[in-house]
This record gives structure tokens, sequence and C-alpha cells, in this order.
């Protein structure tokens, strides 16, 4: 799979299944995408993760010229307030396909 493919198969995926939510930095945003929203499972709750936290799934190609999220950005997720925990960045060589987020609040 090349990392167009990729991309190609996650936005469709989000198009389809997604729900919308918007990205603020400091004075930058809010910029508003679409992405995965779920919450972690009892098993998963280790380390860091506290109960309440989500996960959140975004395309690169949706971020447009608000760039990658950091940890500390802020995320509205259907109206509610949330803070960036931490960003693990997935990709294929060299190319970013998906963005995976911790997000607390």
């Amino acid at each position: 799979m090349t990392p167009a493919e990729a991309i190609a198969m996650l936005d469709k995926q989000i198009a389809e299944h997604g729900q919308t939510v918007k990205l603020k930095r400091g004075t930058t945003g809010p910029h508003e995408t679409q992405a995965f929203v779920r919450g972690f499972k009892a098993s998963e709750i280790a380390g860091l993760l506290q109960q309440g936290d989500r996960q959140v799934v975004v395309s690169p190609s949706g971020l447009g010229s608000f760039g990658v999220p950091e940890a500390q950005d802020k995320i509205s997720i259907a109206g509610s307030a949330a803070t960036v925990q931490s960003v693990e960045s997935v990709r294929i060589g060299d190319v970013l396909v998906r963005l995976n987020l911790v997000v607390r609040g």
C-alpha cells in the first residue's frame, strides 16, 4: 500500500463515519476538521491514560495550514472542550498518513 492509498482510505472512512472537531493552538484556530473519536476501554487504561480520555484519529489531509496537532493544543468535540495529551504520528516510509491523538477533558 502506498502512502497516498492509505490516506485516501482513511479520508473515505472519516468522511463516512467521522465527526467534526475543532482544533486550537494559542491564537491559531479554531481549525475545523473531521475525525474518529472514541473512548478507551477499561482494559486499555494504563500508564498515563485516565478514565474519560479519548482517542481522536485525524487524517493529515484535513489539517491544512493548522499543521500537526501538538500536546496542549485545545480540541472541541461536539461542543465539549478537551486538551491534547499526546500525538502519535503514523507513517509509511517518510510520509505521514495518520495521527492518533489522546485527549483529556
